[in-house]
């Protein structure tokens, strides 16, 4: 099976990814993801127009949080989309340049996707969304369960590409791990460590 070239929901559900694939792009996942009203690109601010490949280089950008006007609880949700959405942009980017894309998903996708994209960048998006998984898991208090699903093999098609269902199972495996997948405190951040000196 070709790899698809946009995924929805990587890392809700262990199996049944969500997906818009190159032989299939009239399905449903394809149409919810690329109407005409609004754009996966610009939710959440995921990407500005036509810098997707810009803002996915960025781990400051992909990981930071919008500022919010109010103190109101928020949902989180802006570094999440913006990290599922850049995710997706090699394999996008890809399939892109080879015009594989429909002409009716193009107007979706063409301000923020150029048609030629160097391999220089597509690795280093593909370094910012793999890198985090593999070193949260290598932190993990118990990382036995995440260590086979969140190494660098089985997140990598290859270098300039993320193996989405392999980021689909290790963020899975991250966030069913309950504290197990929280990394310890340090002793110093929390004091501890400070009251220890104190009484030598």
């Amino acid at each position: 099976m070709q790899d698809p070239f946009f995924c929805d929901n990587i890392g809700k559900e262990k199996n049944g990814l969500n997906c818009c694939y190159p032989n299939d792009q009239n399905s449903q996942a394809c149409r919810d993801n690329f109407n005409t009203s609004e754009t996966v690109f610009t939710d959440h601010g995921a990407c500005l127009q036509g810098t997707c490949i810009a803002d996915c280089q960025s781990l400051t950008r992909i990981y930071s949080s919008i500022q919010q006007p109010t103190p109101l609880p928020e949902n989180g949700q802006a570094p999440i989309h913006r990290y599922l959405t850049c995710a997706n942009v090699p394999n996008m980017a890809r399939y892109r340049s080879q015009k594989i894309l429909q002409p009716s998903l193009l107007p979706q996708v063409v301000p923020f996707i150029p048609g030629n994209v160097s391999d220089g960048a597509l690795q280093n998006i593909t370094l910012a969304v793999t890198e985090c998984l593999t070193a949260t898991c290598g932190q993990a208090r118990d990382n036995q369960d995440c260590q086979v699903h969140c190494s660098e093999v089985n997140l990598l098609v290859n270098r300039t590409t993320p193996n989405i269902k392999g980021l689909n199972t290790c963020l899975n495996t991250l966030c069913e791990g309950n504290h197990k997948s929280l990394p310890f405190a340090d002793e110093d951040v929390i004091g501890i460590g400070v009251r220890a000196v104190m009484e030598e």
